[in-house]
Formats: structure tokens, sequence, C-alpha cells
């Protein structure tokens, strides 16, 4: 006896299957483009840590130049080398120039000392015991100059 349907029903099963396979082919690719983003994304958070620790690293090294007997904080001009990191006082593409400056008395931390932006974490206020606000920008390079990190920090120095 023959069947009917047998004639009808051949080949469905390569259908199916080609059909599973293009299903698992785009879900495969969809997970490589995630991986990629995935690293591209670790990447950019590994520059961007060593760029801050590094500038860190700069306003840990000018803090310490600020303890030099007899010398004046707004002088020090920093220019150091460490592995293929740079540590400048300056801005972006300029570098090794003089940025320390001392800040009027209660003008604290905000934009141009108007107090835009500030709350009490960020601010350095008269506390009656002395001293002068110094600002100043540290610049941390590669040695290829690609990825630089500029911060701007301001500290009470001096009695």
């Amino acid at each position: 006896m023959a069947y009917p349907h047998a004639r009808s029903a051949r080949g469905a099963a390569l259908i199916i299957a080609m059909i599973l396979v293009a299903v698992l082919a785009v879900v495969a690719l969809a997970l490589v483009r995630r991986t990629n983003n995935e690293m591209d994304a670790i990447g950019g958070k590994r520059n961007y840590d060593r760029s801050v620790s590094c500038a860190e690293a700069g306003r840990q090294m000018l803090l310490s130049q600020f303890r030099v007997f007899g010398m004046d904080p707004t002088s020090i001009v920093l220019n150091t080398k460490a592995g293929n990191l740079k540590v400048y006082t300056g801005h972006y593409d300029q570098f090794a120039i003089q940025t320390v400056q001392a800040v009027s008395k209660g003008a604290g931390a905000g934009v141009n000392g108007t107090g835009a932006s500030m709350d009490f974490a960020n601010r350095l206020t008269s506390t009656g015991l002395g001293g002068t606000v110094y600002r100043f920008n540290v610049v941390c390079a590669d040695s290829s100059n690609d990825h630089q990190s500029e911060v701007e920090f301001e500290v009470r120095f001096g009695l």
C-alpha cells in the first residue's frame, strides 16, 4: 500500500534544518558582535583607569614639591616620565607649563571661583587655620600622546 503523504513530505526535513542553521548563524553573529562591543568597552575603561591613576600620581608628585623649603608653590613646573607615561603641569597639548596659582580667599571650587556647581564635598572654606588655596592642573600622556588626561585640583597649603 502506498502512502499518499509520503511524496509531498519529502524534503521538509532539509528545509527545517536549513532554517534552523540560519537562525543559529544569526544568533552566533549577534554573540560575536556583543563580545566585540564588550572588549571595546573594557579597553576604553582600561585606558581611562590608567589615565586617571597617572593624573592622580602627578597630583601627588606636585604636592610633594610643595614641601620644598623656601620654594614658592606657584613656581613649580612638573615634567616627569614614568615608564611609557609622561606627567606634566599644564593643559591638553600644552605640557610643562606653570599652572599652579593661588586662589583668592573664599573663592573655593567652581567655575572661575563663582561657586557654580559647588557643594560642601568640593569646597575649600575658610577654617581660620590659615594657609593658601592653590589651584593646579596636571596632565598625563602616554608616550605617543594618543591618550591624555587632565585633572584640575585645589589644595590648601601652609599655615
